[in-house]
């Protein structure tokens, strides 16, 4: 649950226990609750501790979510979420920052690959010519200290890229644990080797590796004037909600 949200469902329940008769509103809220000026976490019911307990957002960079070295003139935290260029050519590859950027999180840093039952994320992207779904925001997992990655990218999906969710100008979500992956190959280069999370997360591959870390990556792609936003990513039953506050 968004912690946005449940600010303002708080004013909505002080303006109607206002306008309640005393009695009724002390049923409802109860003076001793709120005795101190504020309504804390203390005073809230299990089931919304535990809601706010999976729900974490992140304002800034450092901890969870950061700019990875080198890549920080391209991304910034706007209200939306992770703001990713715009790019003026997203097919070069060659200066980080101003042709493409890397967006680091570590909420899944030490487990195991078969650990993970969940790993999803939100975003939206658009360049000024249609890229095909290749200039999509792809997310990468690292494993053995960097040495080897998964590629999960949205164009490629199932090998099947016609009609799925990488049009430009909407919000998608991706299913990474739902989706297929690709060992070493960035480019996609071998089709035969794209192929479902639980295949790669079976203990006869690389379920026993342990994840170094996770980058989204926008640009060395496709794209004139191409930009992206992540909006938010889940994990292991955490949602990540990315965005300036306030």
């Amino acid at each position: 649950m968004n912690k946005r949200i449940i600010t303002g469902g708080l004013i909505a329940l002080a303006f109607t226990a206002g306008s309640l008769g005393s009695a009724e509103a002390a049923a409802l809220i109860g003076s001793k609750d709120i005795k101190d000026g504020g309504v804390h976490r203390v005073d809230l019911a299990n089931g919304i501790n535990r809601q706010l307990d999976r729900t974490v957002n992140v304002s800034k960079f450092g901890g969870v979510v950061a700019a990875h070295d080198g890549d920080q003139a391209g991304l910034h935290m706007s209200g939306d979420g992770v703001q990713f260029g715009p790019f003026a050519d997203g097919g070069a590859c060659a200066n980080p920052g101003t042709d493409f950027a890397r967006m680091n999180f570590t909420g899944l840093n030490g487990k195991k690959l078969h650990d993970v039952h969940q790993l999803d994320y939100s975003g939206w992207m658009v360049s000024s010519e249609n890229t095909g779904g290749v200039g999509s925001l792809t997310l990468r997992i690292y494993l053995n200290g960097g040495a080897d990655r998964l590629t999960f990218s949205p164009n490629t999906q199932f090998n099947t890229p016609a009609d799925y969710a990488d049009s430009q100008g909407e919000v998608h979500t991706w299913l990474v644990t739902h989706g297929t992956l690709r060992l070493n190959d960035d480019a996609g280069n071998n089709p035969a080797g794209e192929l479902p999370f639980k295949h790669w997360a079976s203990v006869s591959q690389n379920g026993n590796d342990r994840i170094d870390h996770v980058d989204v990556l926008l640009g060395c792609q496709s794209g004139h004037d191409l930009q992206g936003v992540v909006r938010s990513i889940q994990a292991n039953g955490t949602d990540y909600d990315l965005g300036r506050l306030g």
